[in-house]
């Protein structure tokens, strides 16, 4: 997430406070005004309006207008409201207005439409979604309403509320996207006195801005030279890059005050840097955090000893629990050495390789294997389960079906974790139902990442997003019939490598016959790529629970 600390504190009360609106319309309050206040340094106070006394809008402009504190952040909430909303036809909404004696929240609005007393329910809604947007918070948008979505999940009430009156939208059901091409993304230059604690949002946000050829704060050096490569994060990649820094270097020889001294430049050396790091990651099945400097010495004073430059040097920590442990890749002094110094510099392919011995040593615990029971086994025996009847109805799931025999006598395999499935599957019953899960068809992720990025992948439930993969997968888990088996999962979400898939959950299968926990091990195979399913619980890993 590239948003400030501080916005997201406040954009998190106001999804609290939007959580305690969803409660009020449960038991049939169809009006009120609540407002917030949060002051850097102090905990956040909130006057939650009563229907029978609230304050009425024209003395809340006069508030907004001028808020009677110094350096606070005011938001206001309303409803209902008569609006025009893209894609659903309810006209009433909650609606969550900002202001700030800084003027920069001015004009941001994020609204829940909803529709009042519909059958038995006091009210149903549609997606949360941006109403208003200042333009300079524009290429932020889905940041801030996840961001926003993540403070209404902190009310208990109002999550429950939200959830049983969220209902489908009408429409087209979700689509993927053809490609990874946005060119509306955009990633924030990486500065050395960023606010945030590390910069793991950022650098996943220049290599996703590069693979979706979107923008760069600031704009991106050498640019034209980078599009032609195939950059698959492969070890073999490095040479094609190692190429372009020999080229620049013996052709252009750029100078280090002059490229480091611009933000396109900066932008240049930062994406090569996390380019080199999320490869040796990928590679050696590593945890990594990425800081500045100044980060790194927040964190961790003394670790790096006045060994790089504050203003341009990116550093990756890997296999680590914390800044404190872990190895110390000096990425973007790697990238440096080679662009600015001579030939005999490492290139960095050789970096790579010959940070992949400390990488793996530097490992906290073991991994488990969750395929070491099965693997054991020479005799499964006959896969014996049954399709049922709505089947017939699913194409994807007829195809799924089909291919577990195949992945019962040849799969391997692999760690996953779920995202969601149907309720029915946390209680005892014998209906055999579908779910969503993240799983690494290559074994290349570290199964740590998994349960984070699943539940960011959860989190985008009930949120309408612009970037088109984001809002897919949105819409497909609000929408909970829509299959998502085989496609990459944003590494904005927490992980780069993953991959969705849908699945039967078969009740034979499953622990007491009932799903629990967050990690399963899952049988894939290379000849039915997406398609993936359950590993029977008696070849689970004896210790899989201490894994997770």
């Amino acid at each position: 997430m590239q948003i400030s600390p501080l916005l997201q504190s406040i954009l998190q009360l106001a999804g609290h406070m939007m959580s305690y609106r969803c409660v009020a319309l449960a038991k049939g309050r169809t009006s009120g005004t609540d407002l917030g206040r949060f002051m850097e340094g102090r905990a956040p106070q909130v006057t939650l309006g009563d229907p029978r006394s609230h304050v009425e809008a024209a003395q809340y402009r006069a508030l907004m207008a001028s808020p009677p504190w110094d350096d606070a952040m005011a938001l206001v909430l309303q409803e209902p409201r008569t609006l025009q909303m893209e894609g659903t036809p309810f006209t009433d909404a909650l609606v969550v207005e900002f202001a700030d004696v800084a003027g920069q929240l001015n004009g941001l609005a994020i609204g829940l439409p909803f529709q009042p007393r519909q059958g038995t329910q006091a009210f149903v809604t549609h997606s949360v979604r941006l109403l208003a947007c200042p333009p300079a918070l524009r290429p932020l948008a889905d940041d801030i309403v996840i961001a926003f979505a993540r403070g209404m999940k902190s009310h208990e009430q109002g999550n429950a509320a939200w959830g049983e009156a969220r209902v489908i939208e009408p429409g087209v059901e979700p689509v993927p996207p053809a490609d990874l091409r946005d060119p509306g993304f955009w990633a924030a230059a990486i500065t050395p006195d960023d606010p945030h604690p590390n910069s793991d949002g950022k650098v996943t946000a220049h290599l996703d801005a590069f693979l979706a050829e979107g923008q760069f704060e600031g704009g991106l050096a050498f640019e034209k030279l980078l599009r032609p490569l195939r950059l698959d994060f492969s070890p073999a990649s490095l040479a094609a890059l190692d190429e372009v820094l020999d080229r620049l270097r013996t052709e252009r020889q750029p100078q280090r005050e002059a490229l480091l001294g611009s933000v396109a430049g900066r932008n240049f050396v930062h994406l090569l840097a996390a380019y080199v790091g999320e490869t040796l990651v990928l590679a050696n099945s590593a945890l990594v955090r990425w800081y500045t400097p100044r980060q790194l010495e927040r964190m961790a004073p003394g670790r790096l000893a006045g060994a790089t430059t504050p203003s341009t040097s990116l550093v990756a920590v890997l296999n680590g629990d914390g800044a404190a442990r872990g190895h110390v890749l000096m990425a973007s002094d790697i990238v440096a050495a080679r662009l600015f110094g001579d030939a005999d510099a490492p290139t960095l392919a050789a970096a790579a390789a010959d940070a992949a011995g400390p990488v793996r040593a530097a490992r906290l615990g073991r991994q488990v294997d969750p395929g070491v029971a099965w693997n054991a086994s020479n005799a499964h025996g006959r896969l014996d389960v049954a399709a049922p009847e709505w089947f017939a109805q699913d194409p994807v799931f007829q195809r799924w079906f089909a291919a577990l025999p195949a992945l019962w006598r040849d799969g391997a395999v692999v760690w996953s974790n779920l995202v969601q499935a149907n309720s029915l599957l946390f209680r005892q019953g014998d209906a055999n139902c579908p779910g969503e899960v993240l799983y690494d068809p290559t074994g290349r992720v570290d199964p740590a990442r998994f349960a984070g990025a699943a539940q960011a992948m959860f989190g985008l439930k009930g949120l309408r997003l612009r970037n088109p993969w984001l809002r897919f997968f949105a819409e497909a888990l609000t929408h909970e019939r829509v299959r998502t088996s085989g496609y990459d999962l944003p590494a904005s979400l927490g992980a780069r490598g993953l991959q969705t898939a849908s699945l039967l959950f078969f009740r034979q299968h499953l622990p007491g016959g009932v799903l629990s926990g967050g990690r399963l091990p899952l049988l894939v195979s290379r000849a039915h790529p997406g398609i993936v399913m359950m590993l029977p619980a008696k070849y689970w890993p004896d210790d899989l629970g201490d894994d997770e």
